[in-house]
């Protein structure tokens, strides 16, 4: 009623302005309140069913939300994908129109601003690329603004606010933004992609997330999340229509950030990078038998074009 009461009058001052929300903080899970008298609690399927019954869904324009997932351990990084797929899924279940999008408007590691280490890294860029495959119309990074004398968790800066290192995950946005997808306004199509690498007990190790960019050509965004060793894989690309594969053709671009390039030592009040990248590129290539070296604990991204 209050959202209701709040949109007309916005709309008399600004009849265009885009209305939404309601800015969850940090769920990983559906909000639950008192039961009302059919036994429902989800507060957004009540909130959606008041609007319809009213007449005033077209007053919500876009669902939004924090997302600050707990990493008590670096066991917990495997969680994340699976995390994103179950939030979004209780949202469609909660009846979220699929014409409406979603955003997740301020997020990060919920203990983002200790030891700025390559899981950081490892987590942003499995989090981008599940949000994103999940169907999110846009991600938003919080905290780009530095702490003098404090660890990360994006830039790190001294007591005069000069510049002391760039931590994994300002490294991995880097990656995302101009490697992974290409830094234009243009559509870019994502591709569910799965990994076949897992441990005694399960866990995912290596992850994917494949987009084709508005240049014609294929990145995929490879995440070794296993701490202790290295792994090669191979990329196929299945057509479902055909069932045919194809596969990365001609030079590929890979660009890696490992602890080769990246290792944060917790040496002081602040700590100190050492290396403190950039990330390493190199040209490989393509074709069928093509294996990829993925570093331990590393973000890879390779884009090319595809043939048959």
């Amino acid at each position: 009623a209050l959202y209701i009461q709040f949109a007309a009058a916005i709309h008399r001052l600004v009849p265009d302005a885009k209305l939404g929300g309601p800015s969850f903080e940090g769920t990983l899970g559906d909000v639950e309140v008192w039961p009302d008298a059919q036994g429902r609690v989800s507060f957004l399927g009540r909130f959606l069913d008041y609007l319809k019954a009213h007449h005033r869904l077209n007053d919500f324009t876009f669902f939004s939300f924090e997302h600050y997932p707990h990493i008590a351990s670096w066991n917990d990084l495997y969680l994340e994908p699976e995390r994103v797929r179950h939030i979004v899924q209780v949202w469609k279940d909660d009846g979220l129109p699929s014409n409406i999008p979603f955003f997740m408007t301020e997020g990060n590691m919920e203990n983002y601003g200790k030891d700025p280490d390559i899981g950081k890294g490892v987590w942003l860029a499995d989090y981008v690329g599940s949000m994103m495959t999940a169907g999110a119309s846009g991600t938003f990074y919080f905290h780009y603004i530095p702490t003098p004398g404090r660890r990360g968790p994006l830039v790190m800066v001294d007591k005069d606010y000069q510049v002391v290192g760039y931590t994994s995950q300002y490294l991995v946005t880097q990656m995302i933004s101009k490697d992974w997808v290409q830094p234009v306004d243009a559509m870019h199509h994502l591709f569910k992609a799965s990994s076949d690498i897992a441990d005694g007990s399960g866990n995912v190790l290596v992850t994917a997330y494949s987009v084709k960019r508005p240049d014609g050509s294929w990145a995929i965004l490879l995440v070794n999340r296993d701490r202790d060793k290295d792994h090669s894989v191979k990329v196929a690309f299945a057509n479902a229509d055909t069932g045919q594969e194809s596969f990365f053709s001609g030079s590929v671009a890979q660009t890696t950030l490992g602890q080769g390039q990246y290792e944060w030592h917790p040496d002081g009040e602040m700590g100190r990078l050492d290396p403190d990248g950039p990330p390493i590129k190199s040209s490989v290539h393509g074709g069928a038998d093509m294996l990829y070296e993925l570093p331990r604990a590393s973000i890879t991204v390779l884009s090319g074009e595809v043939g048959g």
